[in-house]
C-alpha cells in the first residue's frame, strides 16, 4: 500500500487532540511526491531529513526562549517551526505552534509551558508517523 492509499482512519491521531486532523496530511505528500524527478532521491525522505534536521533548533530554541519567558523571540521561534512543519504536512504540530504563537501574542505567560510540552508531544508522534510513511513504497 503506498502512501496515495492511506485513509485518513490509517493516520497517528491523539485523543488529546482535535481528532479530525491527521498527525501527517497524506494528499500534501502526494502533492510533494508530484514534483519527483525521476531516479532522483525520494523527495519526500529529503524533506523530512532536512526537517528532523532543523527541528532539533527549533525545540531547542522554544526551550530556551520559554525558560527565558521571552515572548517576542518565543512567537517568532514558534513561527518558524510551524512554516516547516505546515510545508511538510504536520498539520497538528503546525497548530500547536500557531497556540504557542497566539499564548505569546496575547503575553499569557502561564500558558507557555504547556503549548511548549503540546509541541514536543505533537513533534513525537510526528517523528513516529514520518517514520512509519518512509516503510511504505513509493508509487509515483
Amino acid at each position: 500500500m503506498g502512501v496515495e492509499e492511506l485513509g485518513e482512519n490509517q493516520m497517528s491521531q491523539s485523543a488529546g487532540n482535535a481528532a479530525t486532523e491527521p498527525v501527517l496530511e497524506m494528499n500534501r505528500l502526494v502533492e510533494l511526491r508530484t514534483i519527483q524527478i525521476p531516479g532522483e532521491q525520494d523527495l519526500v525522505a529529503k524533506l523530512f531529513d532536512l526537517f528532523l534536521r532543523t527541528s532539533t533548533k527549533h525545540l531547542a530554541g522554544l526551550a530556551q526562549l520559554g525558560r527565558e519567558r521571552d515572548l517576542k523571540n518565543l512567537q517568532e521561534e514558534a513561527h518558524a517551526f510551524k512554516s516547516g512543519a505546515r510545508t511538510l504536512g504536520a498539520v497538528r504540530l503546525g497548530n500547536a505552534c500557531r497556540s504557542l504563537e497566539e499564548i505569546c501574542v496575547a503575553a499569557t505567560e502561564s500558558e507557555v509551558p504547556a503549548a511548549i510540552e503540546m509541541i514536543l508531544h505533537e513533534y513525537q508522534l510526528l517523528v513516529a508517523e514520518m517514520e512509519r510513511v518512509r516503510k511504505l513504497p513509493v508509487d509515483v
